[in-house]
């Protein structure tokens, strides 16, 4: 809580799957959903994660989607616009 100062652990608030520990993902925010992408742990990863801040709910939106997946990566930027991610 920025306004508290105080930190709470959500894990037990949760429901799904959140993403493995790793470092060097890609993170943004877009309409109250937080998404991971990627990130190393133990070996690049190109998996996509949502963290729905509403619902307290992780939901694994990894491949196969249409289209062709980003390649396994990590230290890469991501930005949302319009409701797309751009890895």
């Amino acid at each position: 809580d920025i306004v508290s100062g105080t930190w709470t652990d959500l894990s037990t608030l949760s429901t799904g799957t959140p993403p493995s520990a790793r470092t060097s993902m890609g993170f943004v925010e877009s309409n109250g959903k937080l998404y991971v992408f990627g990130g190393y742990d133990g070996s690049s990863k190109n998996d996509l994660h949502e963290y729905d801040t509403a619902l307290g709910a992780w939901t694994d939106l990894s491949w196969p989607r249409a289209g062709t997946s980003p390649s396994p990566r990590h230290h890469m930027g991501i930005a949302e616009k319009d409701r797309k991610l751009f890895v």
